[in-house]
């Protein structure tokens, strides 16, 4: 499709671009996407998606992709020389996702990408 034929230009095909594009797709919206980048980065820039994350992701109908290929953390403890500072609860209990799901960054713009297909 010719970029003048698209209602939507999205720029930049991060996790966030990528989850617009389809939300958008979803609604019937034709769109394009724009990224300067030649190759996906291999680092990540957050720790994990988080429940309401996976609320959206959900709306997709692509959180069963995700918990597929993610760990499910459900807390987390902070260490110091003295010894354990801290524990955190990462999720609600009776949450629908009661845990922050570990995931590399590009393994969710690739199930991101994927759904764009579908």
């Amino acid at each position: 499709m010719p970029a003048a034929d698209s209602e939507v230009l999205i720029v930049g095909a991060g996790p966030v671009g990528l989850l617009l594009a389809n939300f958008l797709g979803r609604a019937g919206i034709s769109t394009i996407i724009l990224e300067k980048s030649t190759r996906r980065a291999p680092g990540s820039k957050a720790i994990g998606i988080t429940p309401t994350s996976m609320e959206v992701l959900a709306e997709l109908d692509l959180a069963d992709r995700f918990l597929a290929r993610g760990v499910q953390v459900r807390s987390a403890a902070v260490h110091a020389d003295a010894g354990q500072l801290a524990r955190l609860e990462l999720g609600r209990p009776g949450a629908a996702f009661p845990f922050i799901l570990s995931l590399p960054q590009i393994d969710t713009e690739a199930l991101l990408r994927e759904a764009l297909g579908r």
